[in-house]
């Protein structure tokens, strides 16, 4: 007799795996939409709930989306199906399409977004970067098998996270011990450099942030997309492995707002 799985028991694995209760005070994680008791049919995971998104779920009859970042995170007051969240709840509603969010609880989880993002790296001996409490906390430090130069390290981080345009800082001639932290990363500098991290991984650095980039020390923003995409794998797998018997895929939606223009050799000078 085939086992009925209700939402309720996927909230119920990622409490195990992200608890909800680690999230930030600002955060908005859990399920957004849709009943604890409705009945899954199949699964599919992503970063952004975006209509291509619904569409790919649909089309893998999947009637539940798991999503790293909330589709509702600031406060709504009103539902208004024309503008564009509001038009993307009316439709989830009427889809019966359930959301449910694993946020900045996956960010502090043990391996959550940043353990994925050293692992796809090739980092090894990982360690929690910024300890919060119950071995939970932000960021991740881990070594290369071996030392690479930085051009090698950026060509790695290029290829590996399949990124368009590094933007960095900062030169080390040799990098081995590496801390990572996906998505918006840039309060973890100073933990980076602490640890005796040769370069840090992460995004959505500021101007006056990539001052932190040394002799020594190694900036990088890879994109906030690049270094968070690799967890929408992991939670496919690891679904798939706690309920073998539920459809569970990962959209291939390229969800990314950003475009890159091609680069220049040239800086721009200031004008005499």
């Amino acid at each position: 007799m085939r086992q009925v799985i209700q939402a309720s028991h996927i909230i119920d694995f990622f409490n195990t795996w992200a608890p909800e209760r680690t999230q930030q005070d600002y955060d908005n994680s859990g399920l957004l939409v849709g009943s604890p008791k409705q009945e899954i049919q199949g699964i599919l995971t992503c970063l952004d709930v975006t209509n291509e998104v619904v569409d790919d779920a649909l089309s893998r009859q999947a009637n539940m989306i798991v999503a790293h970042h909330p589709i509702i995170f600031q406060k709504i007051s009103r539902l208004n199906p024309d503008d564009a969240i509001g038009q993307l709840l009316y439709r989830l509603i009427r889809e019966n399409l359930l959301i449910y969010t694993a946020h900045t609880n996956l960010d502090a989880a043990m391996n959550g977004v940043s353990y994925v993002l050293a692992e796809t790296l090739g980092l090894s001996d990982l360690r929690i970067l910024a300890p919060e409490s119950d071995t939970h906390g932000f960021g991740v430090i881990g070594t290369l098998a071996t030392p690479e130069s930085c051009e090698l390290f950026k060509s790695r981080v290029s290829e590996r996270l399949g990124s368009n345009g590094l933007r960095t800082s900062g030169e080390s001639t040799s990098i081995r011990t590496v801390a990572v932290c996906g998505g918006s990363g840039a309060s973890l500098i100073g933990a980076a450099k602490a640890a005796g991290a040769d370069a840090y991984v992460t995004a959505d650095i500021k101007y006056h942030d990539f001052f932190h980039g040394t002799d020594g020390f190694l900036l990088v923003d890879a994109g906030h997309y690049e270094t968070e995409f690799p967890v929408v794998d992991r939670m496919r797998d690891r679904l798939r492995a706690e309920f073998p018997e539920l459809p569970v895929e990962a959209t291939r939606c390229v969800t990314n707002p950003l475009d890159y223009h091609p680069t220049i050799d040239s800086k721009p000078t200031a004008s005499v």
